[in-house]
């Protein structure tokens, strides 16, 4: 039974990708494996591990809930670790909590999880570095402390991609196996 690692993710702009890659640069001496830009998006919901059949049934209805939603702007703003206590694993872009994007997730959880999604809260996060963890936990405080980093990316959201996981560490890309527009 083939099956795929996916994801459904918000897909960035050019023009973010670029702010980001900008931002990134500045942290170049921090010990840390960036994400290439054409990875880089907003993880939307996690699927998991799915077979070929369940993944011709969760896009049909991936964009059955897109259609239903209108499109939106997100704002990203923030750029800290992950996660906030314990040992840092990430090195993420985190965004604003809006009711358009709480939507658009909880639909996805409901129709494809089939979860209660009451009093959930969501907040955009894009994954721009993995962080090497032995070296990482070493640096002396100070040279964490340009976390958290402020940044203002407004980006518009009209579409949700299907993105497949494949390959492992510095070599994993997120391939488009189908995209959905909003409204």
């Amino acid at each position: 039974m083939n099956e795929r690692k996916l994801y459904l993710g918000i897909p960035l702009s050019g023009k973010a990708k670029t702010r980001i890659a900008q931002s990134i640069e500045k942290l170049d001496d921090l010990p840390m494996f960036t994400v290439r830009p054409e990875n880089l998006f907003v993880n939307a919901l996690y699927l998991g591990f799915v077979t070929d059949e369940n993944a011709a049934w969760m896009a049909e209805t991936a964009g059955e809930v897109c259609a239903g939603i209108e499109p939106f702007d997100m704002m990203l703003t923030t750029i800290t670790t992950a996660p906030d206590e314990g040992q840092i694993k990430t090195i993420q872009l985190v965004g604003e909590e809006s009711e358009p994007l709480l939507a658009l997730r909880n639909a996805f959880e409901r129709e494809l999880m089939g979860k209660q999604v009451d009093g959930k809260r969501f907040r955009p996060r894009v994954t721009l570095a993995q962080v090497k963890r032995h070296e990482f936990s070493a640096l002396p405080a100070e040279t964490l402390s340009v976390f958290p980093q402020s940044v203002s990316i407004s980006e518009p959201v009209s579409s949700v991609v299907l993105y497949e996981s494949v390959g492992a560490g510095a070599k994993r890309q997120y391939l488009i196996m189908d995209e959905f527009p909003l409204g």
